[in-house]
């Protein structure tokens, strides 16, 4: 059956993938992240959580960037359709030190796009998320960074989502007394 996955067939690797993630075979991170790639690439869908799920646990300098080019491939188009969990992946795995590498502005922009349909303030929330976690290891932050960030912060703001609204406020707060 991993064959008959390798060679692209969808049905083969949404089987091997029950496989992996069930644990009837011994299987790594990286293949359960990869063979479900295959299965959701051919609109097998339901492997998208377990895909996203092993993905996290994934690290990026020694994942094959072969791989790394299956699961953009996929994510991208479902996060462009509107699909919610692809685009919080977009989210999770673009940055610097990342599965997928530094953020591109054209990609940023993509996303921004995408998360004002959604309008919940998540996605807003998690690349100023980013952008702190990136810039606190610095030992003179960029202004203009965290000047994004508090953009972003303030839309989640405005959230009609608690948890969202609040952790951004929180963030707010911590900024202008850090």
């Amino acid at each position: 059956m991993r064959q008959l996955a390798l060679a692209g067939d969808g049905l083969a690797a949404q089987r091997y993938a029950r496989q992996l993630i069930s644990g009837r075979v011994a299987a790594s991170p990286s293949d359960i992240a990869y063979f479900s790639a295959i299965a959701v690439g051919t609109g097998r869908v339901w492997t998208l959580g377990p895909m996203i799920e092993a993905m996290h646990k994934l690290d990026p300098a020694q994942e094959p960037r072969a791989r790394v080019r299956k699961y953009i491939k996929v994510l991208y188009p479902y996060a462009w359709a509107g699909n919610a969990l692809a685009l919080d992946a977009l989210v999770a795995f673009n940055g610097e030190g990342r599965l997928f590498g530094p953020l591109s502005d054209a990609t940023r922009d993509r996303i921004l796009s995408e998360a004002q349909t959604q309008g919940d303030g998540r996605i807003e929330l998690g690349l100023a998320m980013a952008i702190l976690e990136s810039e606190r290891s610095k030992t003179t932050p960029d202004s203009s960074a965290l000047d994004q960030a508090r953009s972003y912060l303030a839309t989640a703001e405005a959230s009609g989502h608690l948890a969202v609204r609040t952790t951004a406020q929180n963030l707010l707060r911590l900024m202008e007394n850090g």
